[in-house]
């Protein structure tokens, strides 16, 4: 249903106003499909407890059709069933905490319907992702969850393998392997499949690339075999090289703090906020092995004279050390894509929040100020052969030279604080009356090379709140995007919103806000002067179902903002999005009061991003706050 004829234009560029309303039609088409799930479903589920582990024979009653817990009441369910909520024996709010380190499996299409994200919470305890819906068929079927507080996901990759250690003489180290990828801390959504998040709030998740595997060392080098003994002594043979040090591995990449969507995924009201993507560590180089020792000079014969042996030669020279192995270099940190969601298909959002999401490569959870892999020590050099005995004693060879030590690990590359997209066909993402702020991409520093040698290189950042990857398609309407950051290490962080790479496609279309040009040239460039963060997460102000928005101030820009273009009958702008994500009219006007107090109402446009500007008062109060 979405027009595939769309050609590729430069960043920033308008697209006519009648496709832009197809494919928000089919957006918002799409989004409802969460509720009118739930209106045709063969079978409601109702989950009694806050319990993951059901006692043994405890079971669905599947006269009833009660679950004790939500685990079992999606193993029961059918396509097209819907599972909802009695906790009317538990102080709300509440939280499932998942046992086990076993994600909830989806592999049927149903809707969970929550009782509010303020009311229960479903965790991963950090031990695990919380929602798993594997690679589908072509056409599976649809998951739609709403009302949900979704958070403490993990999704980490495990630790490469270590490289073998060289036990043949003068043998190389084996490298270390890559680490492995971690993805979707809290939801992993499949090729093929359909997810649907309405009024969720998913929070606290982390996705880590495992780290790389350090490399093994080099073997020691053979000794040289010692000068035969004649009348003039033969020279030592020289000894080998050791072998070199192993490469450290790769830290493994890290996909979607919070969501990796293969398949297709609709965000509608909903905020996903404090969440980290994290580049795995790099392993550190391999030592090199040390050179074999220079073999002994032959000894001279000896004439008898008078009963005295007297040597009648010189004596062989003593052979030269080998030369000690290189220390093999340190891997490179793992790659970070999406500190909220990576977009491998189509994302769409609506009416939602991005905020205080992290891409990094330098500030690992395996350990504080964590870098690339450093590089392995040198191989010190093998001991020179001494010299023959004779009439002239000969010299002593020379000492083997020490390897180099390897070099550090790369950095690493954080992209996409909020948002990686690299949806691929000719579907665009598109982001709808959505904010996105507060985010970051930061990499760190390369490893320390060893023995004097160069450190790794600094990591790279881009796309600050938005990555728009090789060939990817994306589409922005009356949105926000400001305040987003990236940070290279030794580097001061500095505005970066979006990062467009090569022959992508990102497109402005209608009214938009960003306080610079990263992404293209918006509607409006300012601050969209967002409220002052509240707590540890992206809670920049709580109004109306109290998820965590960013709240314009009174003044800002984006109040008023969405002028229409001309595509809405209305004039309103308001994108054909009825609400705000708190559930707020659009659009809202405005009282304004003369100093006698009387109040004059104003019809208003619509605001951009994800919050609709409330009444304001005199003072400046937001009513709607």
């Amino acid at each position: 249903m979405t027009p595939s004829n769309l050609s590729r234009t430069d960043a920033g560029t308008r697209r006519p106003a009648r496709r832009t309303v197809r494919r928000l039609a089919w957006a918002l088409a799409s989004i409802a499909v969460a509720t009118s799930m739930a209106a045709g479903a063969a079978t409601t589920w109702t989950v009694t407890t806050n319990q993951d582990d059901a006692p043994p024979g405890v079971e669905c009653n599947t006269s009833t059709h009660q679950c004790y817990t939500l685990r079992d009441a999606i193993f029961s369910a059918q396509d097209g069933d819907t599972i909802q909520f009695n906790l009317s024996g538990y102080a709300l709010p509440a939280t499932i905490t998942l046992q086990n380190a076993e994600p909830l499996e989806i592999d049927t299409g149903l809707t969970i319907h929550g009782p509010g994200f303020d009311k229960l919470s479903v965790s991963g305890a950090g031990a695990s992702r919380v929602f798993f819906m594997p690679n589908g068929a072509a056409n599976a079927p649809e998951v739609a969850i709403d009302h949900l507080t979704i958070t403490a996901g993990w999704s980490v990759g495990a630790t490469g393998a270590p490289g073998a250690d060289a036990t043949t003489p003068g043998a190389n180290g084996g490298g270390g392997g890559k680490g492995g990828t971690g993805t979707g801390g809290c939801i992993y959504l499949g090729t093929n499949n359909t997810l649907h998040l309405a009024f969720d709030l998913v929070t606290n998740c982390l996705a880590l690339g495992g780290p790389g595997g350090h490399g093994g060392a080099g073997a020691a080098g053979t000794g040289g075999a010692d000068g035969a003994n004649n009348r003039t002594g033969a020279p030592g043979e020289p000894g080998a090289a050791g072998g070199t040090g192993g490469v450290g591995g790769t830290g493994g990449d890290a996909h979607g703090g919070a969501i990796t969507a293969g398949g297709t995924l609709f965000l509608d009201s909903t905020t996903i906020s404090n969440s980290f993507v994290d580049g795995g560590p790099g392993g550190d180089g391999g030592s090199g092995g040390s050179g074999g020792r220079g073999g002994t000079g032959g000894n001279s014969p000896c004439a008898l004279v008078d009963g005295v042996c007297l040597p009648v030669g010189s004596g062989g020279t003593g052979g030269d050390g080998g030369q000690g192995g290189d220390g093999g270099a340190g891997g490179s940190m793992g790659w970070a894509a999406g500190g909220a969601i990576y977009g491998g298909g189509v994302v769409t959002l609506v009416n939602s929040t991005l905020a205080g999401n992290h891409a990094i490569t330098g500030l690992s959870f395996f350990g504080p100020g964590a870098t690339g892999g450093d590089g392995g020590e040198h191989g010190a050099g093998g001991d020179a052969g001494a010299g023959g005995n004779g009439n002239i004693q000969g010299p002593t060879g020379t000492a083997g030279a020490s390897g180099a030590g390897g070099v550090g690990g790369g950095g690493g590359v954080a992209e996409g604080g909020a948002l990686f997209n690299w949806n691929q066909g000719d579907t665009y993402s598109l982001l709808v009356h959505t904010s996105i702020g507060y985010n970051d991409a930061t990499t760190g520093s390369g490893g320390q090379g060893a023995d004097g040698s160069a450190a790794g290189a600094d990591g790279f950042s881009g796309g600050g709140g938005i990555e728009n990857h090789n060939n990817a398609k994306l589409t922005l309407s009356n949105s926000i995007v400001a305040a987003n950051q990236i940070a290279w290490a030794h580097t001061a962080a500095r505005l970066n919103n979006c990062n467009v790479q090569g022959d992508s496609d990102f497109e402005f279309i209608d009214d938009n806000l960003s306080d610079d040009t990263s992404c293209g040239t918006p509607d409006t460039q300012g601050d969209p002067m967002f409220a002052p963060p509240r707590g540890s997460y992206a809670a920049y102000a709580w109004g109306g179902n109290g998820l965590p928005v960013l709240m314009p101030l009174p003044g800002s820009p984006a109040i008023n903002g969405a002028k229409g273009r001309g595509f809405e009958p209305s004039g309103d702008g308001c994108a054909a999005v009825a609400n705000d994500e708190r559930g707020v009219t659009r659009p809202r006007g405005k009282w304004v009061y003369n100093d006698s107090g009387i109040g004059v109402y104003h019809p208003a446009a619509c605001a951009l991003g994800a919050v609709e500007s409330g009444i304001l008062f005199r003072d400046g109060f937001d009513g709607s706050q």
